[in-house]
């Protein structure tokens, strides 16, 4: 009776989970992305060493894609260094790397990139230009197509107001 207890408490024990995305540091300042025992990519970020944050790596899965995201914070700035890429199957591959935020020294715009449950999404912004809603617009906005690996602009309308205006001729 024993030994069937304990068979039916390892059936119905919750199965182990696939191992976790970790991130290591590798020789000359490289980062290397592991999944378990397996190198998915050996990173070698652009900002010095003495200039890097805390790097976050984060385990998303987007439109059933299973993707690393890592940020690796560039003091004295906004930005961050990015890279986001497929971890699995015979599609790994990189989606989008580089630095988010200001683009010039001024300011004037900067570029940004985020991986949702829906999809990875790039866009712009820029200080001088506002909504009514006081959200910050995204401008350029460009969703991750899996099926062609590339980036395709989002076109969307703006939303029907709550009172249309109709045209009349003359005054």
């Amino acid at each position: 009776m024993r030994v069937f207890a304990t068979l039916m408490a390892l059936a119905t024990a919750p199965a182990l989970a696939a191992p976790a995305l970790q991130l290591t540091a590798g020789a000359g300042g490289a980062l290397e992305i592991r999944n378990g025992g397996d190198l998915i990519a050996r990173l070698e970020p652009k900002t010095p060493v003495l200039r890097r944050g805390t790097p976050v790596l984060r385990d998303r899965i987007v439109a059933g894609h299973h993707l690393a995201e890592l940020r690796i914070p560039m003091r004295g700035t906004p930005g961050e260094e990015v890279w986001i890429g497929e971890v699995e199957g015979r599609g790994r591959r990189v989606i989008w790397s580089g630095a988010t935020g200001p683009r010039d020294a001024d300011g004037e715009s900067s570029i940004w990139v985020e991986a949702t449950a829906e999809r990875v999404i790039e866009y712009q912004t820029a200080p001088g230009i506002t909504r009514c809603d006081g959200q910050p617009p995204r401008l350029f906005l460009r969703a991750y197509d899996f099926d062609s690996g590339r980036f395709r602009p989002i076109l969307t309308l703006p939303t029907r107001g709550a009172n249309p205006l109709v045209a009349h001729r003359g005054d």
